[in-house]
């Protein structure tokens, strides 16, 4: 965020920018002292965790998401649902992401790409109204209802295999690789390495994972929770 705010600065001097969220504090310290260093101190503002979403998104004017990677981003959603025009570096396979509106997309680690964004909705009304109105609508379409349906097909069908699901309940069988390899990703966290789990997520998606979550649902008598 700081190369972009470098950016963003050159045209408009009394930019704000509010960081929120949690880390340690070497990640925080290490933070402040890139912000003083840059010259930003009045720019750029870490304000750490709140459960008020009102002070977060509530005068913001941006959403600025710098994430390389994001399953399902929470804060995106809420953004959407405050109408906030998202600058996002690109997120594949993040679902609210898929129509592209309410949002300006550029290269992962590109900020001169981001600066430039920012810039452009801060400079045209237009083009911040449209981004907004987008926002809402993208938000308002994912329904709860819609998503708890989606998920209930997905592990009402866990014993079929994917072209079964694809053809019966309008799920791609991309989409059910994804939300296995989420799982699983979680399941073994920290327990193998990223290169073995592509390994095994090559040998052993469509049979184990299957298996090995059809288990536990039958032997634990696990509930799906929404």
């Amino acid at each position: 965020v700081i190369p972009i705010m470098e950016e963003v600065h050159k045209r408009f001097p009394k930019v704000k920018l509010r960081v929120y969220g949690e880390g340690s504090q070497v990640n925080i310290d290490c933070l402040q002292t890139r912000i003083l260093e840059s010259g930003l101190a009045e720019n750029i503002e870490y304000c750490g965790q709140t459960k008020d979403l009102n002070q977060i998104y509530g005068q913001a004017r941006i959403h600025l998401v710098t994430s390389a990677s994001e399953t399902f981003p929470m804060g995106i959603y809420e953004g959407k649902m405050y109408g906030i025009p998202l600058i996002t570096y690109e997120l594949p396979s993040v679902e609210i992401l898929e129509n592209r509106k309410g949002v300006m997309i550029v290269p992962q680690r590109n900020t001169k790409r981001a600066a430039e964004a920012v810039i452009a909705v801060l400079s045209n009304p237009e083009l911040e109204r449209r981004l907004q109105k987008e926002a809402k609508e993208s938000a308002d379409c994912m329904d709860a209802g819609l998503v708890e349906r989606k998920w209930q097909a997905i592990f009402q069908n866990l014993p079929h295999i994917p072209k079964e699901i694809s053809q019966h309940e309008g799920i791609s069988e991309e989409s059910f690789r994804i939300i296995l390899e989420t799982i699983f990703a979680h399941y073994h966290n920290c327990i193998i390495k990223h290169r073995e789990l592509q390994k095994m997520c090559k040998e052993y998606w469509e049979k184990s994972w299957l298996n090995e979550i059809k288990y536990r649902m039958v032997k634990d008598n696990l509930q799906i929770a929404f």
